[in-house]
């Protein structure tokens, strides 16, 4: 992206992440490294694609970003097996938010008991 657009992908996908480990409550989740592959790939996408790049320049420039990140990530996070894929709320894959609506009860005992207890406390 250019040094002088108004969306900046970084912070976009950091509160992407930041969604995913607190949906989950989960002390250690690697964040720091699937936010940056999401930044990357915005990056990327954004000087390769006409119709990606327009989006992000529209008025719902950060939305946008945010949608297609939360879909990135929850395809990225299936295809690489990780532990708690299938834990995440299938419509994170159209691009909602995991922390919008609660788990389904028959998706909570996949979650670490840590997590567990932080839910039922919480």
């Amino acid at each position: 992206m250019p040094e002088n657009h108004a969306l900046t992908p970084e912070f976009v996908a950091e509160s992407v992440v930041r969604e995913v480990s607190l949906a989950l409550g989960l002390a250690r989740f690697p964040e720091k490294r699937w936010a940056d592959w999401l930044a990357r790939r915005a990056h990327a996408l954004y000087r390769l694609h006409r119709r990606f790049r327009a989006r992000l320049n529209g008025p719902q420039g950060r939305g946008h970003c945010a949608v297609c990140m939360r879909h990135w990530l929850y395809i990225a996070l299936h295809k690489t097996r990780w532990r708690y894929a299938t834990v995440l709320p299938e419509t994170m894959w159209s691009g909602h938010a995991p922390t919008r609506g609660s788990l389904t009860p028959w998706k909570i005992w996949r979650l670490p008991a840590a997590a567990r207890r932080r839910r039922v406390a919480g």
